[in-house]
């Protein structure tokens, strides 16, 4: 029964080489928008204090970096990525008398699946539609600095978590021989935010306003690589 099949399997196999496969390799930086809800919120509840604190920054936009290796087949790619991002922000008071800030620094890595789509395709440029899904591997420190007069004094602590992420975008290869440039603009979630943890007990989970603290870097990413086709 599947003998009149197996012609038309083999005759598949065989031809998607002729549509063209190839590795991509590429490397470059990103520039994002992060949304920080949670983070955000642990800023406005250092503000209620006896010392008139205020936020200096709030976890602006920053350049990361990012690279992939894909495997062509045709119109169709698949392979890896990963990319990391940082911001951070700050709540300070200052006066004749000495200076205290409290700094909120964060990190993540990303590792993720791509795929992409050529949505249209001459040789010496490409469109494409790509798509990955991954983890975020984050990092937070938060530490307080007072300085009165010579004498300075500081405290951290460090909290890990992890995120389940979604990126969708469009982006384009520009050739020159082998080599090209890929500029991409894409829309990142992440759908699964996991909760902040002390580093040195991950039992006890970091909270304000009775809520778990979560790592948001929901927003718009911008990137620009450097690649080679093989």
């Amino acid at each position: 029964m599947f003998r009149p099949i197996l012609p038309l399997l083999v005759f598949i196999a065989a031809s998607v080489p002729s549509a063209g496969q190839h590795w991509v390799g590429s490397a470059g930086i990103n520039y994002g928008t992060y949304s920080m809800k949670s983070l955000k919120e642990l800023q406005e509840a250092t503000l209620e204090s006896d010392i008139p604190l205020e936020i200096v920054e709030s976890f602006p936009s920053r350049a990361g970096f990012e690279f992939s290796i894909l495997r062509t087949l045709g119109n169709f790619s698949v392979g890896a990525t990963a990319s990391q991002a940082s911001t951070g922000g700050r709540v300070s008071y200052a006066d004749y008398s000495g200076s205290i800030n409290h700094d909120i620094i964060v990190n993540n890595t990303i590792a993720a699946i791509q795929l992409e789509n050529n949505l249209a395709k001459k040789e010496a440029w490409e469109l494409l539609f790509s798509m990955r899904s991954g983890v975020a591997f984050n990092t937070m420190k938060y530490n307080t600095t007072l300085s009165i007069g010579n004498e300075t004094d500081n405290l951290g602590e460090k909290f890990k978590s992890i995120n389940f992420v979604i990126s969708a975008g469009i982006g384009a290869r520009f050739f020159y021989n082998k080599i090209f440039v890929h500029p991409e603009f894409r829309y990142e979630t992440h759908l699964a935010k996991g909760d902040l943890h002390y580093s040195d007990d991950s039992d006890v989970a970091l909270e304000v306003n009775n809520e778990r603290v979560q790592v948001g870097w929901d927003g718009i990413r911008l990137s620009l690589s450097l690649g080679y086709r093989l």
